[in-house]
């Protein structure tokens, strides 16, 4: 089996990103290689943007369908793809990045609404050092169209629970493994 190159999706291929045709709702979850505590930095920040990302999975759904949806169908109808990660090398002037996340970034370029858990905080923080350099306002947009649920969880309530307590409470399914 052929190694799939960094960014590469596992799964349907075929459409790419580009060929998406309405508004669309991308949700995203991150796996990262390690654990913060394991990390280097010297504060929590510093130590989250320096891990790596093991693989990234995206669900795109049709906005139309979804605000339409009156039985449940428009998120089984989306489009879920899985990247899979390799360490990101820099220069040590910090010159040289590597986007290998491209197709994700482009995904969020067209998105009008993206959704995850602890992603304001935690995965787009990783994700960050896959924007080019000159990408700040990218990087500030695809912030300003986000709904992080845990960050809407936790601030009406002041309790920070884990995806699964809230995944269970609502009868949902729950994550399959811890990330580890």
């Amino acid at each position: 089996m052929p190694k799939r190159c960094r960014g590469e999706p596992q799964g349907d291929t075929s459409s790419s990103s580009s060929s998406i045709k309405n508004p669309c709702i991308v949700v995203f979850d991150l796996e990262t290689i390690g654990l913060i505590q394991h990390a280097y930095g010297y504060t929590r920040d510093e130590k989250i943007r320096n891990l790596d990302i093991s693989c990234l999975s995206v669900l795109t759904i049709d906005s139309e369908a979804f605000l339409n949806d009156l039985d449940g169908t428009a998120i089984d109808a989306g489009t879920m793809k899985t990247y899979w990660g390799e360490r990101t090398h820099m220069d040590a002037d910090d010159t040289t990045r590597e986007c290998g996340f491209g197709p994700v970034l482009e995904l969020f370029d067209q998105a009008e609404l993206i959704v995850g858990y602890n992603c304001i905080s935690f995965d787009f923080q990783v994700l960050r050092k896959h924007y080019p350099l000159d990408a700040e306002a990218r990087f500030q947009r695809h912030l300003a169209k986000t709904h992080d649920v845990f960050d809407r969880v936790r601030k009406s309530t002041g309790v920070w629970f884990k995806l699964d307590v809230l995944l269970g409470h609502n009868g949902l399914a729950q994550k399959s493994g811890d990330g580890l």
